[in-house]
């Protein structure tokens, strides 16, 4: 599976990220634990089809190209199809992707309109819901932002230390009154407002459909 994960992510282009302070890491989720359960596998027999789940907008682990499903994390789902083809023996067996979307993707999971969900955030909260693979990818929460942006908010973002003087709570008092984007329904929206809240900032949170959505706030300057 590693060397898997490696080939998928040179493929796609996925390296360094720039991470703000959490540890988020990225599974396959389902229902029942990695490997495939019984269950599962008798599932995915009797309905001759095996059916992953995946967001069309979380370039570069999945989206849309062309209408064809792609991605980091869309590569590791075929080969996992490619393994349940040979634990099942079907070399013919049906896969299907089904576009999912933030709000509604565990529950689309737990409601059997999909086997496997390609990619998402494993967080305590979502464990509740369902279960995980091994990380396919050690993530976080991270920032945008144009590269003419003040020199002080970029090194509070990059967590570089200041280069002036500081006082207890001066980076994080460079927030103050600023605007971000960030997509709704994601553990991102929630980690941000907690951190607004804990450091009692007045800036301001617009909530977005999609990532595409939020680099165009960016760019345009309202965030």
């Amino acid at each position: 599976m590693q060397a898997a994960q490696q080939k998928a992510a040179r493929r796609h282009g996925i390296g360094a990220l720039g991470l703000l302070a959490v540890g988020i890491g990225v599974g396959l989720a389902l229902l029942d634990a990695i490997p495939a359960s019984a269950a599962t596998l008798d599932r995915v027999r009797q309905a001759g089809k095996l059916v992953f789940g995946y967001r069309a907008d979380a370039r570069p682990f999945s989206f849309d190209d062309g209408g064809k499903p792609t991605g980091y994390s869309i590569t590791l789902c075929q080969n996992v199809a490619d393994e349940v083809k040979t634990e099942l023996g079907i070399a013919d067996l049906k896969v299907e992707w089904v576009p999912v979307a933030v709000e509604d993707r565990f529950a689309t999971l737990e409601q059997g309109k999909i086997d496997l969900l390609c990619g998402a955030e494993v967080t305590l909260e979502s464990r509740k819901q369902v279960s995980f693979s091994i990380p396919i990818f050690p993530g976080g929460i991270a920032a945008m932002l144009r590269s003419d942006a003040p020199r002080a908010l970029q090194d509070v973002l990059a967590g570089r230390p200041a280069s002036g003087p500081i006082w207890r709570g001066s980076p994080a008092q460079i927030l103050e009154d600023k605007t971000f984007s960030v997509v709704s329904g994601t553990t991102g929206q929630s980690w941000l407002e907690k951190r607004l809240n804990e450091f009692q900032l007045t800036a301001e949170v617009v909530p977005v459909d999609s990532y595409d959505a939020g680099t165009m706030r960016v760019l345009d300057r309202t965030s």
